[in-house]
């Protein structure tokens, strides 16, 4: 099999999914098609499939990162104390197995949404809702692939940020210390900045619709004082 262009090797090496995390993501999405009494357009329907792939993706890498953060050093150590290695070509088919089996993912996910289209139209007929056809349907796609994407795309930063994070700390602490450390602090920075602030609170006045609302000065009040019906007039109300 040739090899894939420096280029591509490079893009793939930087923005590659956790193969794991990409499986795991893809049974989040599918659950999300599932049938529901709960009418769903395709943007609310998008938006749950790619919540629920973050959070599956989500939970395979933090699973990944305790692996490689407590347990694969130890059994590395093993592997090569017991005089074993990894073949040869197993770093370098790595790469296009992973490319693989994004390309699987992505064809598989268009294919069970048509299936996932007739459990629409059924739903749809119970409930009096509007049906969609397999071609627009199958927009429920991109835009849930773009959510999980982007989520993604914000947790590597927060990963990111712990792994600066843990650089900078002082070395003499134990790894564990510094890592825990590290992930406090970026809880504390997110809480804080999604926190809204007091002094952010602006306080909006109601307009008035039509012509202006007269000022006090002007405004007209109706006073008895003066009248000829009022409470102080010379009128004999006796009799009346």
């Amino acid at each position: 099999m040739p090899a894939l262009p420096p280029p591509v090797e490079r893009a793939w090496d930087r923005l590659r999914p956790d193969p794991a995390g990409l499986v795991l993501g893809s049974v989040f999405f599918v659950l999300a098609l599932t049938p529901s009494l709960i009418p769903r357009d395709i943007l609310f329907q998008g938006v749950a499939c790619g919540l629920c792939a973050a959070t599956g993706y989500l939970g395979d890498v933090w699973l990944s990162w305790n692996w490689r953060t407590w347990v694969s050093k130890v059994v590395r150590v093993l592997w090569e104390a017991s005089g074993r290695s990894l073949p040869s070509w197993v770093p370098r088919w790595r790469r296009r197995v992973e490319i693989a089996l994004s390309v699987i993912v992505v064809l598989g996910l268009n294919a069970i949404l048509l299936q996932a289209v007739r459990w629409q139209q059924q739903v749809a007929a119970l409930t009096d809702y509007r049906a969609y056809t397999p071609a627009q349907y199958l927009l429920v796609f991109p835009v849930g692939f773009g959510i999980w994407t982007a989520l993604v795309m914000v947790g590597r930063g927060f990963l990111r940020l712990e792994a600066w994070l843990k650089r900078h700390l002082p070395q003499r602490l134990p790894l564990p210390v510094r890592s825990a450390s590290s992930w406090i602090i970026v809880l504390v920075l997110v809480f804080t900045r999604s926190r809204p602030s007091p002094c952010a609170t602006v306080r909006i006045r109601p307009r008035h619709r039509g012509r202006r609302r007269p000022s006090a000065r002007g405004r007209r009040t109706h006073s008895w004082r003066g009248s000829p019906w009022g409470p102080t007039a010379s009128v004999s109300w006796a009799g009346a």
